[in-house]
């Protein structure tokens, strides 16, 4: 059901994700993108896509480590989220995956897949934080979290996660 409603929400902001990289010690810098959601069955895997000279390029080759978020618009956006923390692996361009990871929406900015200015990646989530009202999911002030284990996802323990000072 939490993986269902995870689905649910990034279908509902229609794959606009808010996607979170750190660079150089830096704060957090984040990014609203246009993700190809390749989520199917358990699977919470999303494809991105730059130009190689940006910033989000530089910080991913740096620190392959991000998260992507996606909040839920529905019910005036006081529905959910759903954070998803991983790791990226970037593409290579001559990767027949490279095809099937494009979105063709991403043809409107980028030339093609296999060009020398975009850079694809796979971003895998190890950790996922969800909230969705509509499915019922919350948990005690806070998000209701699964961790990935191979290939499927277990729940965290619910309850309070931190003590009290």
């Amino acid at each position: 059901a939490v993986v269902r409603a995870a689905h649910s929400i990034v279908e509902a902001a229609n794959s606009t994700g808010f996607v979170c990289t750190q660079w150089r010690g830096n704060a957090p810098e984040c990014r609203i993108m246009d993700t190809h959601w390749l989520g199917r069955g358990d699977s919470l895997d999303v494809a991105l896509v730059s130009r190689t000279f940006t910033r989000k390029a530089e910080s991913l080759r740096a620190n392959a480590k991000c998260t992507v978020c996606y909040h839920d618009p529905r019910d005036s956006g006081m529905n959910g989220y759903l954070a998803l923390t991983g790791s990226v692996r970037e593409i290579p361009a001559s990767s027949d995956e490279r095809n099937r990871l494009w979105k063709d929406t991403w043809s409107f900015f980028h030339p093609s897949p296999q060009h020398q200015e975009v850079v694809v990646w796979h971003f895998v989530p190890v950790k996922a934080e969800i909230v969705s009202h509509e499915h019922l999911l919350r948990d005690d002030w806070a998000a209701i979290t699964m961790h990935r284990s191979g290939s499927d996802w277990q729940l965290q323990t619910p309850g309070r996660r931190r003590q009290e000072p």
